[in-house]
């Protein structure tokens, strides 16, 4: 054997290339996020510093994928780390190499000194182990942890859990299988794979138009979500949130949730910052109890018995439905006149939200004497200074509750 080059697969270069493109991306979105409203210059280049971090990583990727190797000739070793000088070093001076649980091969010298690190899944990483015992280099085994050792009455515990959720699993399936055949559940799965391509170029319009036109957008997003709650009760129960395991005799009877479209819907309804609102606690328990009435009557009318721990899991997620929709019905629901108030700014602060992150605060003193806090836009907050005076414009929506924007 003349020369035989231990190194990094290829799909590190790809993964590399990957994180660099989208943390370029990244960048250049939030930095022409922030220029649409009206930030400065700088604050593109103050984001280029906090990704440049991310684009390091990717390179450091790209160039550990070039860099990283072992070379084994007829008389020596070459070995190049990511970030080093090259070693040379010959057969003999290798005391040991040291087989880690993971995978790792250390070469160590009778010193102790690391010579070497090779890493599971890289090229040509069996035949260069092999040559080295060939060659008297001494491998040593890794040393497993001991097993933990349970007692019997937990492992009785555990395999009654299997035993309970095999058996929920293969009820549900022949609940499926007396109502509806393979063949209709294929087809069923074929219209809902085009209906999710559907959804996911209207949430990519909806996206879109948030920033242009964002009552369209908060329509067309709220749309998506609504149609994908629609579409799991049309094929409930087959349809599920999360695929099973991959058990073919199990998978065949469900077919999966458009979970990318309705999360990335969700999100930006939840996150947009430009419009607020308080939408009272009854408003959004009487909009789950509405869009809970034809799920109980799916159940009903399917004769279908469900754990109590499904039913709380789907009210939950009903919920959080509800509470991310609630201030885009309000906005598309608006009617009549805007009342315009002008208010003097007394205090600016930024709290840290959950719901969006950063929030932008107003305190303000209204013409009655009045003062309140009020969350305002990013662009408000930038052009406002204390002691000025801001617009703020309130509406009302059908429901009768008021929702404001200051600028």
């Amino acid at each position: 054997m003349d020369k035989l080059a231990v190194r990094k697969p290829k799909y590190v270069f790809i993964i590399g290339i990957i994180w660099i493109v989208l943390s370029v991306g990244g960048w250049i979105f939030a930095g022409c996020y922030e220029l649409s409203h009206d930030n400065y210059a700088p604050t593109f280049l103050t984001y280029g510093v906090l990704f440049s971090l991310f684009i390091l990583i990717g390179i450091l990727i790209v160039v550990d994928y070039f860099r990283t190797k072992l070379v084994l000739y007829n008389s020596y070793i070459c070995y190049t780390p990511v970030l080093g000088k090259t070693k040379q070093f010959f057969y003999t001076e290798i005391h040991v190499v040291k087989q880690t649980p993971a995978g790792q091969y250390y070469f160590y010298s009778a010193g102790g000194e690391e010579l070497a690190v090779l890493e599971k899944r890289m090229q040509n990483l069996t035949p260069a182990v092999a040559y080295l015992k060939e060659r008297g280099v001494l491998f040593e085994k890794p040393k497993l942890p001991e097993p933990v050792k349970e007692s019997p009455e937990k492992k009785e515990k555990a395999l009654k859990a299997e035993q309970k959720a095999l058996a929920l699993r293969e009820a549900e399936n022949k609940y499926i299988s007396s109502r509806w055949t393979l063949p209709q559940i294929e087809r069923n799965r074929k219209v809902a794979k085009i209906l999710y391509g559907i959804l996911l170029i209207l949430t990519v319009i909806g996206i879109v138009l948030l920033f242009l036109h964002p009552n369209y957008g908060m329509g067309i997003l709220m749309c998506v979500c609504f149609i994908s709650y629609i579409l799991y009760l049309i094929y409930y129960p087959k349809m599920v949130f999360i695929e099973f395991e991959t058990n073919k005799k199990l998978d065949k009877y469900h077919i999966p949730f458009p979970s990318l479209a309705a999360c990335f819907s969700l999100w930006f309804l939840m996150t947009y910052e430009d419009i607020f609102n308080i939408t009272p606690i009854l408003f959004i328990f009487v909009l789950t109890a509405i869009l809970l009435v034809p799920y109980f009557l799916v159940l009903l009318i399917r004769r279908k018995r469900e754990p109590i721990g499904k039913i709380l899991c789907v009210m939950l997620l009903v919920w959080v439905l509800s509470l991310t929709v609630s201030p885009a019905i309000q906005v598309l629901t608006t009617v009549g006149d805007a009342a315009y108030t002008q208010v003097l700014v007394l205090e600016k602060d930024i709290t840290a939200s959950i719901k969006r992150g950063i929030d932008y605060c107003f305190y303000v003193e209204f013409p009655d004497g009045t003062h309140e806090d009020m969350h305002v836009s990013h662009s408000a907050y930038k052009h406002t200074q204390e002691n000025e005076f801001a617009t703020l414009c309130t509406r009302k929506s059908i429901f009768g509750i008021e929702w404001y924007e200051i600028y």
